[in-house]
């Protein structure tokens, strides 16, 4: 059996190898490949930072370094990091040759918010699921003025919410339809 499981071993290696290589000239042969690395300081905190960790962490990080500087440079290859908490992130992975371009988004101003606001409603008000002055200026600009500091993300939940409150109305009214009041009192 250990020279079964030795000749399997070697046809799983040169079929990797194989789809590799098919793998580095489809890249080659392309415009560009992007590669997003989604809360990145959830994998990649400053090494021997945390008490108690068995190491994982570490050897994530290391792993990922090595990658990163790879013996081959690939020309059509962006890879994007993002966090909220770059404070978090490896010294080293912030370096030249690796994650060096950072780019900070703030939270919308609020007109921004206004605007953000009003992506996320429009299709209920197309469906006559909004409070009738819902979608009105003044009603969405005092909405975003009281919403200081809300990201675009937080403004999508508080409308989610009261989308979810508005069904919960509707299903103690027996069956009525549900209509949605924008309010940060809620949330």
């Amino acid at each position: 059996q250990p020279a079964e499981r030795d000749a399997q071993a070697g046809a799983d290696s040169t079929l990797a190898a194989t789809a590799a290589g098919g793998a580095r000239r489809a890249a080659a042969a392309s415009r560009l490949h992007v590669i997003v690395l989604d809360e990145l300081d959830a994998f990649s905190r400053e090494r021997g930072s945390l008490v108690g960790d068995p190491g994982i962490r570490d050897s994530i990080v290391n792993t990922l370094l090595a990658k990163m500087d790879g013996v081959r440079s690939v020309r059509n290859l962006l890879v994007i990091g993002t966090t909220n908490r770059i404070e978090l992130i490896d010294r080293a992975l912030l370096r030249a040759g690796r994650f060096e371009v950072h780019v900070a988004v703030r939270p919308p101003d609020a007109a921004g918010r206004r605007d953000v606001l009003r992506i996320h409603l429009r299709r209920m008000g197309a469906e006559g699921l909004l409070a009738a002055d819902a979608l009105c200026d003044d009603a969405l600009a005092d909405l975003a003025a009281r919403a200081d500091g809300f990201t675009g993300a937080d403004l999508a939940g508080v409308v989610r919410a009261a989308a979810s409150r508005a069904l919960e109305r509707a299903a103690r009214a027996d069956g009525a339809r549900p209509v949605v009041q924008l309010s940060l009192i809620h949330i």
